[in-house]
């Protein structure tokens, strides 16, 4: 029996540890690892979402998720951000009331090992849970602690990759808007070519909806001379938005960036339209000599 247990472990090892091309990759391969050598009901392999944990992979009566969210209060998981081993041998449901999916699932017993980078940041998780009571060797949780430490291994080179292509991303747009600039467009051109470049950073591709304004100082209102994406309704295209008016205004009165999460709630939004979809909204004033740019997206 040691001698099987043994192999089983090695086979788990080779598996989940081999070469993978992605986290999430490599996710998959230990949780379907997990549930083979241990006879669970369900593994995964979490990543923290702040409030939440999104799975990166998980196997719940053999078949395969990814991308799930969970609350993080009241759950097992919660515990793992304190970077120690959470071990319930049958009173899961006991000790997390609120814990639905343990509820929906009836999962009675629960082993959870904490991801975290070199730094001993906490990233994540790795836990199985089961239906009946269990306990599990104490080579169990020294197996899911390496596999955990692998992965979170590979969590913190993919997030430096993604950081450096992210920085590689703006630089580039950066570097086009310079271009733009430096060339001998006029003003309306100049800047609708800026915006299209800085609609083109990462953060910002989702919508590609952003404008240009210009204040003028004598006057104390905002001309709109670049936009892109906004609806044909929209009337800041076609009138003037004085120093303190709606979330531009505002921006260029106060010199601070104004950060909409929801038009349709939120006061400083004053300026709508029929038909106006609910969005989020940044407004950033850019000091420029006597006057100030602010760029909205």
């Amino acid at each position: 029996q040691l001698r099987e247990r043994a192999g089983r472990l090695h086979r788990l090892a080779e598996l989940a540890i081999g070469a993978t091309s992605s986290v999430e990759a490599l996710a998959v391969n230990v949780v379907r690892a997990a549930v083979e050598l241990l006879g669970v009901k369900m593994a995964m392999v979490d990543e923290n979402a702040g409030a939440t944990v999104r799975s990166l992979a998980m196997v719940l009566n053999g078949e395969l998720h990814t991308g799930v969210e969970f609350p993080l209060k009241g759950t097992p998981c919660e515990r793992l951000t304190e970077g120690r081993v959470v071990y319930y041998t049958k009173d899961a449901l006991t000790e997390f009331p609120e814990d639905e999916f343990l509820a929906e699932h009836r999962l009675r017993s629960y082993l959870g090992v904490p991801i975290s980078d070199g730094q001993g940041n906490h990233l994540g998780g790795l836990c199985v849970m089961d239906e009946g009571e269990r306990e599990f060797a104490q080579e169990d949780v020294a197996l899911l602690q390496v596999l955990a430490q692998r992965v979170g291994a590979e969590m913190e080179r993919s997030r430096a990759a993604a950081k450096v292509r992210r920085r590689n991303e703006e630089l580039t747009a950066l570097n086009a808007v310079a271009t733009t600039l430096a060339g001998s467009l006029d003003l309306a051109g100049a800047m609708q070519q800026t915006l299209d470049q800085v609609l083109t950073i990462p953060l910002l591709r989702l919508r590609q909806i952003g404008a240009i304004c210009v204040l003028d100082d004598q006057r104390q209102e905002l001309s709109v001379v670049a936009h892109r994406g906004f609806d044909a309704e929209w009337p800041c295209a076609r009138r003037k938005i004085a120093v303190g008016e709606c979330v531009c205004g505002l921006a260029a009165q106060t010199g601070r960036t104004q950060v909409v999460t929801n038009s349709h709630t939120d006061e400083r939004h004053t300026l709508r339209w029929a038909g106006m979809p609910c969005h989020g909204e940044v407004c950033v004033p850019l000091p420029a000599g006597s006057g100030t740019f602010a760029a909205t997206t």
